[in-house]
């Protein structure tokens, strides 16, 4: 989000700066003793959200805009004088209590210290990731080109449409997580992105639309040169919301099946075993995504099942096929060790890909687990700047590949 001063009757608002990094240094780490136009923390704010460019008609779905209040707006007081400053401090809210460090640090000027801090828009951002994990019930790694998963997300404080203005907002930090209005679900519009970061979506007819959640000051001081006057703090807020336009993709779902064996009897595998799988797609006679990723069976459990999120444009062909059928297990009679699908299709705005390449397993009748490493492969442009792509290749920590726990052999991943 990103924002310009403008003018209104009574009291004043302003559009909310595109990093919160920036806010935070102009608006309220300037720590200053109390004047007549002090902070007031004891009435209401409102904010509004924007688009800030138009899409073709009918072409950009509904949004809808959630409200999680962070953490709440508090008085800076001089410990050994009791002078109250003017600007507000942030405590962090129930849901939210893990984030007071960074709260301290980033915005709070770090314990103790009445002055202003030095932040960058970096550590801002990680603090919005920070905060929609919890606000979202996602707990966990982010791992790009996966589906997200939530264990429940918190019930937003409001949610609006874009242009519509959210009244009576209390002060304090509020995250702002836009969305298709369609979709409900967490797993439905929450998507990781590169260094553990995360986006929310919106679904049009050919193209998505993503965001990044934002964090938002409520009340906001006005620009240097203001100070001293009683329009110096703004309690009516007006931010922009910035959009990523980009082409739909297709997902895949690889699922699991496995079942006890005659030679195993009533035996049931008491460890994780993991199974790995490689990837393929073409499309127009050329290769879009390579990849092998592994898929965890856990203890006791029958079924898994791993999702790969937007990875291939919609039509390509798609080909899986099991590698390693992990240490207790091999494929059922009659399967086959590969799965295509001709062409996949788009995800669909509930978020659910449908495109769904099943696997059945026999459980031999060993109890041996299983251990993995997965690497991981990227087609991109090159560092040189030509612009052109290659494939790339990120080693996981440690020792590359597949090796069975107990015995220490096993199938590298390619």
């Amino acid at each position: 989000m990103y924002g310009k001063k403008k003018q209104a009757s009574g009291r004043r608002y302003r559009r909310a700066a595109a990093l919160l990094g920036a806010l935070v240094l102009s608006a309220v780490s300037a720590w200053r003793p109390v004047s007549a136009a002090a902070v007031d923390l004891t009435g209401s704010c409102s904010l509004q959200i924007v688009m800030g460019q138009e899409a073709p008609a009918g072409e950009r779905p509904q949004l809808a805009i959630d409200l999680y209040q962070v953490a709440s707006a508090v008085p800076v007081e001089d410990g050994s004088t009791g002078a109250v400053y003017d600007s507000y401090a942030l405590k962090a809210l129930e849901g939210f209590t893990g984030l007071q460090e960074e709260l301290d640090t980033l915005w709070n000027g770090g314990e103790g210290e009445k002055q202003e801090g030095e932040a960058h828009g970096g550590d801002y951002r990680r603090l919005a990731v920070s905060a929609s994990k919890s606000a979202l019930g996602i707990k966990g790694e982010l791992r790009e080109g996966e589906a997200v998963v939530s264990e429940g997300a918190m019930a937003p404080v409001r949610s609006i449409k874009p242009g519509e203005k959210a009244e009576d907002l209390s002060p304090g930090l509020y995250l702002a997580v836009a969305r298709g209005r369609s979709l409900e679900s967490v797993e439905s519009y929450a998507l990781a992105t590169s260094e553990g970061g995360i986006a929310t979506a919106a679904y049009g007819r050919e193209s998505v639309y993503r965001y990044a959640p934002e964090l938002i000051a409520l009340p906001q001081r006005e620009e240097a040169g203001t100070a001293g006057s009683e329009e110096a703090w703004v309690y009516e807020v007006e931010a922009v919301l910035k959009e990523e336009k980009g082409d739909r993709y297709a997902s895949l779902r690889i699922i699991k099946n496995t079942e006890p064996g005659e030679q195993a009897g009533e035996e049931r595998l008491t460890r994780a075993d993991h199974f790995v799988y490689q990837i393929e797609a073409e499309l127009g006679g050329r290769n879009v995504y390579s990849s092998a990723v592994m898929v965890t069976l856990e203890e006791g459990e029958q079924t898994a099942e791993r999702v790969l999120g937007n990875i291939v444009p919609p039509g390509a062909r798609i080909t899986v096929t099991e590698v390693y059928a992990g240490a207790s297990h091999e494929l059922s009679e009659g399967q086959e060790g590969s799965v295509t699908i001709e062409q996949a299709a788009p995800d669909p705005d509930a978020g659910t890909p449908g495109n769904e390449a099943v696997f059945y397993n026999t459980h031999t009748g060993t109890d041996t687990g299983g251990g993995a490493i997965e690497n991981r492969f990227e087609y991109k442009e090159k560092e040189d700047g030509s612009g052109e792509k290659a494939w790339s290749w990120t080693p996981a920590p440690g020792e590359a590949g597949i090796r069975d726990a107990e015995t220490g052999h096993g199938t590298e991943t390619p």
